[in-house]
C-alpha cells in the first residue's frame, strides 16, 4: 500500500502467464530424443558427486552465488535509502527491477558474448606458460 492507495499488479501477472505460456508451447514443439534414464538415480548422482571437478564446480557456484547476493542486497538497500532521501518511495520497486534487469542484460550478455575470446586468450596465455616453464 502506497500513500493509501493499493497498486494494481495485474499488468505484471498478465505479463508472466503469457511468457510462460508461450514458453510452455516452445517447448511442446520440440523434438527431443528419449534418453534411456538408471535405474537407481541416487546412486548415478552420488556417483556424480565423487568426481572432484563437479565438487569444486558446485563449491563455487554456490560461494559466488553468496557473494552476488550480498552485492545486490546492499544496492537494493542504497536504492531505498536514496529514494527515501529525495521522497521518491512510490516507484522504488519499479526502479530496482529496471536495475536488476540492466544488470543481467546488459552485464551478463556482453560477458557471455565475449565469453569465448577470453577463454581463448587464457588458453594461449597457458600455453605460453607452460612452454616458457617446460
Amino acid at each position: 500500500m502506497v500513500s493509501g492507495a493499493y497498486k494494481d499488479f495485474t499488468p505484471a501477472f498478465l505479463i508472466a502467464v503469457i511468457a510462460t505460456a508461450i514458453d510452455l508451447t516452445a517447448c511442446r514443439k520440440l523434438n527431443l530424443p528419449s534418453l534411456s534414464s538408471p535405474d537407481d538415480s541416487g546412486r548415478a548422482l552420488r556417483e556424480v558427486l565423487k568426481i572432484p571437478r563437479v565438487l569444486l564446480f558446485i563449491s563455487f557456484a554456490v560461494v559466488a552465488g553468496t557473494f552476488d547476493s550480498f552485492i545486490i542486497y546492499y544496492m537494493f538497500w542504497f536504492l531505498e535509502e536514496l529514494a527515501e532521501q529525495t521522497d521518491s518511495m512510490a516507484k522504488i520497486k519499479l526502479v530496482e527491477g529496471v536495475v536488476v534487469a540492466a544488470q543481467s542484460f546488459i552485464g551478463e550478455l556482453v560477458f557471455f558474448y565475449f565469453s569465448g575470446e577470453c577463454i581463448e586468450m587464457f588458453k594461449l596465455l597457458y600455453l605460453n606458460d607452460s612452454k616458457r616453464l617446460s
